[in-house]
């Protein structure tokens, strides 16, 4: 049980209710965040929003979610929601999180280690942007940062707060878009 109560969707403003909605696959966690009332609309249309509609490839989007899900403990809830769209990509994360990026391109490769270079809250070298900007252009290591602070925003609600897993990533894979325009190696 989550350490905090999913509050009743009838009490709250209409905007949260759209938005639990809208976002297309029932979560736990976004039902959690709606005792941000005040709050919960803009995060949750903020989440789907930035992961539907980032120029990046679908396997670094993917991947920014397996750097995040690491650093904080392999949050379970992350990854049991993550796991189909990463398998349906071909990233295999029980290898990647052991290190093993072998299977990674140079973009990839890139993206994962400068995510797992650092804590969330640490600022990247001049050379690690500079190595990014060798595959990615400015707006997509824009669109990077705000994806990893999403899901941090995510992982950590879901690790503080117990959010039960729901393992909706079947539903979540299928909602995901199937190409970005970002670079793939």
């Amino acid at each position: 049980m989550a350490r905090v109560g999913y509050p009743d969707e009838a009490g709250l403003r209409a905007h949260t209710r759209n938005a639990l909605r809208d976002f297309g696959v029932d979560l736990n966690i976004n039902h959690i965040i709606s005792n941000a009332d005040n709050l919960a609309a803009y995060v949750i249309k903020l989440a789907g929003a930035s992961f539907a509609r980032t120029t990046l490839h679908p396997r670094c989007r993917e991947l920014i979610v397996l750097a995040t899900a690491r650093r904080k403990g392999r949050c379970a809830y992350v990854l049991a929601n993550h796991q189909p769209a990463m398998v349906r990509l071909e990233l295999a994360p029980a290898e990647i999180l052991r290190g093993n990026v072998a299977s990674l391109d140079a973009a990839e490769q890139t993206l994962y280690e400068a995510l797992c270079s650092r804590d969330f809250l640490q600022s990247w070298s001049e050379a690690t942007v500079q190595h990014l900007a060798s595959h990615f252009n400015d707006g997509q290591i824009v669109e990077i940062l705000i994806l990893e602070a999403i899901y941090e925003l995510y992982a950590n609600i879901a690790n503080d707060l117990d959010v039960e897993v729901d393992a909706r990533g079947d539903e979540i894979a299928k909602k995901l878009p199937a190409e970005g325009s970002g670079p793939q190696g």
